[in-house]
C-alpha cells in the first residue's frame, strides 16, 4: 500500500488551473432595525442576488448577537455573590446556539423550499448528534456553542411542594468539574458533573477580562471590537446587582436544513428567511431557612418560542454555580430574574457591543470563464433532492406500581406523506410531570432552566413493544423491545458517514452508553421502496408502551423527514417547474 502510494504521488500532474479568481466574503443584516427583536427575525439575499457572482449557502452562516443577564430583584438579593467558581459560571446556554431557533421558513424566489415547523432546533440537534466526528467537534464546537451534555448525570427535583436545593424537576446542570470520590461506574452517577455543560460556559460564555491576568491582554471593551464572547458585572455601574453576557452565535444554513446542503453554486438566487426565535424571561426564588439555603424555584417563564437557551449554574452542595449569598440576617426569600435577549436588553436599553442586528453572512466566488462555462455545461438545469420535516407530538399517560410506570401508545400520525425518509422518536418527561418550583410553574423540561432538554432527551424513558406502521404495514418484523435492537438495528447508522460499516472511519456522537442515558432516539429509516412508491402518499402509525420509571406523563415528540425537489437554473437562479 505504502509503495502504491508513493508512485501515485510522484507520478501525479502538478498542473492545476484554478477554477475561481475571486472569493469575497459579505454579510447583509436583518431587516428588524433598532435592534427591536420581538420574537421573529427576517432577512433576505437581494443584494447577494444582483452581485452578479456565485453564492455558496452550503458555506454561509447566521450570526446573532445575543445578550444575556442575570439581575437581583428583591432586597434580600441585592448582594449576588458567589462561592468558589467565578460568578461568570452562574448562567450558560444549551447545547448549541441552534437553540435560538424555534422554526424558520425559507423561500427560493418566492416558492417555498423549508416549511415552518415548530421545535425544529430539537431536529438540528439530532443530525448534530449523528453526523458530526469527535473531530468535527473538537474543530466547530466553541465556534456553534455545540458541546454535548453528559448523558448520564441527570436528576429529578421534588415534585411535591417541598424544598429542593438542586432545583426542581428534570436537572441536568451541575457544573462541578471534579467528579465526587464515591462515583464508581453506575454507581452514584446523578452526583457527577455535567461535564458537557461546564465545557459550553468555559468555551463560550465564563470568560471573565476583568481576571488577573487576562486583564494584562485584553479588556472588555477590546472583547466586544474583536467579537469575543465574554463576562462582566455592573454593566449598570453597580458591581452585585447584575451579571451580564455578551455573546455572538454561529448558526450554519447546513445545520438548520438539508436544503442548504444539498444547494450548489448559484448565481441571482432571491431566498427570503423568517426565522421565529426562542427568547426568555425566567424569574427565579431561592429561600432561606434556618440560615441556610434550602430551595431553589422557578416562578415564572416567559418564552417567545418554544425553548429557553438558557441553563442556570448548578446548585450542588459544594456551592459551585449558581449559590447567591442572600444578603440578610433573617430567613426569607430572594429573588433574581433570567433574560436573554437578541441584540439588545430593552428593559436597560444595554446593546451587544459588537453588533446590533442579525447576520447572514456568505461567501460570493467569480469564476474562472474556461471553469465557468465547464461549470454550466454540466450543471446549469440542477434538480436538487433534500429532505424537510414534518413535527408532531403524543402525549402519553403512564400508571402501575411507583417506579414501574408504563402507558401505552397508538397513534395515527398521518393520513398520507409522499416520500418518506425516516421517524425519528424523542422521548421527554410531561409537561404536568415537570413542576419546576415548589408552587406550580409546572412546564416541558425544554423550557426549564435546570435541565439539557432539548439538547438530550429525558433520560431512561424507554419504548418497548414499539413499531412502526407505514400504510399499515410493520416497518420491524418483530416488535423492538431492547436498547441494543433500537441502537444497533437502527440509530447506529442513522446520518453516520458510511453508515457506520467501516468501524475504522466513522462519525456520530451517540454510543451506546449516551443512547442508554439521555440520547434515547428512537428511529427507522423508511426510505427503501421501489421507484414507483416515491410519490405515493403513505399513513404513518406509532404504536409501543413506554417505561417511565415515576414519571406519570411523558411526551414523545416526533419528526417526519420526506423528500422535497426543486429544479433550478444556476445561471440564473430561476426556479424551473
Amino acid at each position: 500500500m505504502s509503495d502504491t502510494y508513493v508512485y501515485e504521488s510522484s507520478n501525479e500532474t502538478q498542473l492545476t488551473l484554478e477554477p475561481f479568481v475571486n472569493r469575497q466574503v459579505v454579510y447583509v443584516i436583518d431587516q428588524n432595525g433598532s435592534s427591536q427583536y420581538s420574537g421573529q427575525i427576517q432577512l433576505d439575499t437581494s443584494s447577494l442576488s444582483n452581485s452578479g457572482k456565485y453564492a455558496s449557502y452550503n458555506e454561509a452562516f447566521f450570526n446573532i448577537p445575543i445578550v444575556m443577564r442575570l439581575t437581583a430583584t428583591s432586597p434580600a438579593a441585592q448582594n449576588i455573590s458567589f462561592t468558589n467558581l467565578t460568578p461568570s459560571f452562574a448562567c450558560g446556554l444549551k447545547s448549541g446556539y441552534f437553540n435560538l431557533i424555534h422554526s424558520i421558513s425559507v423561500e427560493y424566489n418566492n416558492t417555498s423550499v423549508v416549511q415552518l415547523t415548530p421545535y425544529t432546533n430539537f431536529y438540528i440537534n439530532f443530525k448534530m448528534l449523528t453526523s458530526m466526528s469527535r473531530d468535527s467537534l473538537a474543530k466547530y464546537s466553541a465556534l456553534l456553542g455545540f458541546y454535548p451534555d453528559s448523558a448520564l448525570t441527570f436528576n429529578y427535583g421534588s415534585q411535591d411542594g417541598s424544598n429542593s436545593l438542586y432545583g426542581h424537576g428534570s436537572i441536568n446542570n451541575r457544573d462541578k468539574p471534579t467528579l465526587p470520590s464515591a462515583l464508581n461506574g453506575w454507581a452514584n452517577i446523578a452526583q457527577g458533573p455535567n461535564v458537557g455543560f461546564f465545557t459550553r460556559q468555559v468555551q463560550n460564555t465564563a470568560f471573565d477580562p476583568t481576571k488577573t491576568g487576562t486583564s494584562f491582554f485584553i479588556s472588555a471593551s477590546q472583547c466586544g471590537v474583536i467579537g469575543l464572547n465574554y463576562f462582566r458585572k455592573g454593566e449598570l455601574g453597580d458591581d452585585t446587582n447584575s451579571k451580564w453576557w455578551f455573546i455572538t452565535a454561529t448558526i450554519q444554513l447546513k445545520n438548520i436544513s438539508d436544503f442548504f446542503q444539498k444547494i450548489p453554486l448559484v448565481k441571482g438566487a432571491f431566498l427570503r428567511f423568517i426565522i421565529n426565535s426562542n427568547t426568555v424571561e425566567h424569574k427565579i426564588a431561592v429561600t432561606k431557612e434556618f440560615g441556610d439555603l434550602v430551595d431553589i424555584s422557578v416562578t415564572q417563564n416567559i418564552i417567545t418560542g418554544g425553548t429557553t437557551p438558557v441553563m442556570i449554574g448548578g446548585t450542588d452542595e459544594a456551592g459551585e454555580g449558581f449559590r447567591p449569598v442572600i444578603d440578610t440576617a433573617e430567613d426569607g426569600e430572594a429573588t433574581y430574574e433570567i433574560v436573554l435577549s437578541i441584540a439588545r436588553d430593552q428593559k436597560y436599553g444595554v446593546s451587544h457591543p459588537t453588533f446590533q442586528n442579525c447576520r447572514l453572512y456568505c461567501p460570493l466566488y467569480q469564476f474562472n470563464p474556461v471553469q465557468e462555462e465547464q461549470y454550466l455545461t454540466l450543471n446549469k438545469i440542477k434538480t436538487i433532492k433534500y429532505t424537510d420535516i414534518y413535527q408532531y407530538q403524543i402525549d402519553v399517560s403512564c400508571s402501575g406500581t411507583p417506579g414501574s410506570l408504563q402507558g401505552s401508545f397508538n397513534n395515527l400520525i398521518t393520513n398520507g406523506i409522499p416520500n418518506i425518509k425516516s421517524v425519528i422518536i424523542l422521548p421527554f418527561i410531561g409537561a404536568s410531570s415537570n413542576k419546576t418550583g415548589k408552587v406550580g410553574a409546572q412546564i416541558a423540561p425544554w423550557g426549564s432552566i435546570f435541565a439539557s432538554e432539548p439538547s438530550t432527551n429525558s433520560p431512561f424513558i424507554s419504548l418497548t413493544n414499539f413499531n412502526i406502521q407505514v400504510a399499515g404495514i410493520n416497518t420491524f418484523v418483530q416488535n423492538e423491545n431492547y436498547d441494543f435492537e433500537a441502537f444497533k438495528n437502527e440509530l447506529i447508522s442513522m446520518n453516520a458517514l458510511n453508515g457506520s460499516q467501516v468501524q475504522e472511519l466513522d462519525s456520530g456522537l451517540i454510543g451506546y452508553q449516551e443512547f442508554q442515558g439521555g440520547y434515547r432516539y428512537y428511529v427507522a429509516d423508511l426510505s427503501r421502496r421501489l421507484p414507483a412508491e416515491d410519490k405515493v402518499p403513505k399513513s404513518i402509525q406509532l404504536l409501543g408502551t413506554v417505561q417511565s420509571g415515576t414519571i406519570s406523563n411523558v411526551t414523545l415528540m416526533v419528526f417526519i423527514e420526506w423528500e422535497k425537489e426543486i429544479c433550478i437554473d444556476l445561471e440564473t437562479g430561476a426556479k424551473l417547474v
